[in-house]
């Protein structure tokens, strides 16, 4: 089973509460700035930010 469908089953099965609950961890621990500037985002960062993770998952569980 590839990782990708195993995160999914996981956040399905969850309702994404631990996915969130990971996430703000990181967040807290790696001290990343809230919110980015877009063009940072654009041109540094390789995933989506903190707060645009958690809206496409509170969109995930609706």
């Amino acid at each position: 089973m590839n990782l990708r469908l195993i995160v999914l089953l996981q956040i399905a099965w969850t309702g994404g509460g631990a996915l969130v609950n990971a996430l703000t961890k990181l967040y807290r621990e790696n001290l990343s700035h809230p919110i980015p500037h877009s063009l940072i985002v654009f041109f540094h960062y390789s995933h989506p930010p903190y707060f645009e993770r958690i809206r496409a998952l509170s969109n995930f569980q609706k």
